[in-house]
């Protein structure tokens, strides 16, 4: 299998995910039942900050339409793919080199990524032309996280939105919508965008085999892809203190963003449906094995 990246133009969310409904996933009674209802927020902000909305929501459905496996370090992700999104991420990470460009297009060649991954693809995939604000790599003092922001948190004159497609159920938001558990108001910027698309998008990306993957881990005693692997995980220590269940890393993710100057607005909890009931079963799933392991 051949990944075409030209241009740095991925297509488009709708072409992404199909013409699949969306769904507002706040309203859900899966969701419900382990959040509870939450009250709905309105949100006006300027015709700028709707726009990086807008544009950050592409990217994080780009970003996923990329590394289709998703998390190997989030619960949901590791139980729908039989522990094959942690193998995939984890050997991008090991592979991958110290750069940003570099890792991007090794988690490509894998399909999926840690945190660090999905920011790093999702920084390669903005075009700077795109946006009227900085762009910055950013990573999380308060947490071991990274995601990217469309905005300098330290300027005041304008609205910082995140773009952080690693949750299962990611979105945009602004940054002071976040949760401050996981990400904090000031971040610290890894790097600045300087320029457009990054050189490598106009590269043909082969996919790595998952054979060559699983061999890798079986000099490491890792089982290969199936339930052993998924039980072997479970138990391991390391795996459970740096895995997790986050389907959002906002604060409130029932809000509706409003243009302050025009008719748009943005929903900040909805996702493609079908994602949506795919990462929900993988959680319920984890849910279950984790407490049958008493974890």
């Amino acid at each position: 299998m051949r990944l075409e990246i030209s241009n740095m133009r991925i297509p488009n969310s709708a072409s992404c995910f199909g013409n699949e409904k969306m769904v507002n996933f706040t309203t859900k009674n899966e969701y419900i039942k382990y959040y509870g209802r939450l009250e709905g927020e309105i949100v006006k902000v300027s015709e700028t900050t709707i726009d990086n909305l807008f544009y950050a929501r592409e990217i994080i459905n780009n970003t996923q339409s990329l590394l289709k496996f998703g998390a190997g370090n989030q619960y949901c992700d590791i139980i729908n793919t039989k522990g094959e999104s942690f193998l995939r991420a984890n050997y991008a990470m090991a592979k991958g080199g110290g750069s940003i460009i570099s890792h991007a297009k090794m988690c490509i060649q894998t399909q999926a990524a840690n945190c660090s991954g999905h920011a790093d693809v999702s920084y390669c995939l903005i075009d700077k032309d795109e946006v009227s604000l900085p762009v910055g790599r950013a990573t999380s003092d308060v947490d071991d996280h990274a995601f990217v922001v469309i905005g300098d948190p330290r300027d005041s004159s304008h609205e910082t939105v995140v773009v952080d497609a690693w949750p299962s159920l990611a979105t945009p938001f602004m940054l002071k919508n976040a949760d401050k558990n996981i990400i904090n108001d000031n971040p610290t910027i890894k790097e600045w965008l300087h320029h457009g698309p990054q050189s490598f998008i106009n590269e043909s990306v082969t996919t790595i085999p998952l054979k060559e993957i699983e061999r890798f881990f079986e000099r490491l005693g890792v089982p290969p892809v199936g339930m052993k692997l998924c039980n072997y995980l479970m138990r391991d220590e390391k795996v459970n203190s740096f895995a997790y269940d986050k389907l959002t890393t906002v604060k409130k993710p029932k809000v509706n963003y409003l243009s302050e100057s025009t008719h748009k607005r943005i929903a900040g909890d909805e996702v493609n449906y079908i994602l949506y009931k795919s990462k929900m079963s993988g959680y319920k799933k984890s849910l279950k094995l984790r407490g049958d392991y008493g974890i």
